[in-house]
């Protein structure tokens, strides 16, 4: 059985064999078992380290980014207003940004021209 995803991406369950092999040519008459799964990532999660939003699991995310672009398009996300999270109490020299995919594992970002704009501001004591 094979370790990649190929099988997701044509719409066949994992391990499908057609049992029809003829030495190095392949015969397969048979159809799809599943919706091809081409984009796996419809949700694009912006995790920051040292934050606590209460309102996300794992509390590290603080934005998600819902790909509705064509393949190689720009994505482009605008949120309505700032919103705020809480860094978790303690001294930093650093905050590591993250781009995960749906299933939380981080995503390797090939493009060299991403702007992302963080606010920062002082917490008021009230």
């Amino acid at each position: 059985m094979s370790t990649n995803a190929f099988y997701k991406i044509i719409g066949f369950a994992a391990g499908f064999e057609t049992g029809l092999n003829i030495g190095t040519n392949i015969i397969c008459t048979s159809s799809s078992t599943t919706s091809p799964f081409i984009q796996p990532n419809t949700n694009v999660y912006l995790s920051m380290s040292n934050i606590d939003n209460q309102y996300a699991n794992p509390s590290s995310i603080i934005h998600s980014v819902v790909v509705n672009t064509g393949f190689g398009e720009v994505i482009l996300d605008r949120p309505n207003e700032a919103y705020f999270n809480s860094l978790i109490n303690g001294s930093y020299n650093q905050l590591r940004c993250q781009f995960l995919g749906s299933d939380f594992s981080a995503l390797n970002i090939l493009d060299p021209d991403i702007v992302i704009v963080l606010l920062i501001r002082e917490k008021n004591e009230k």
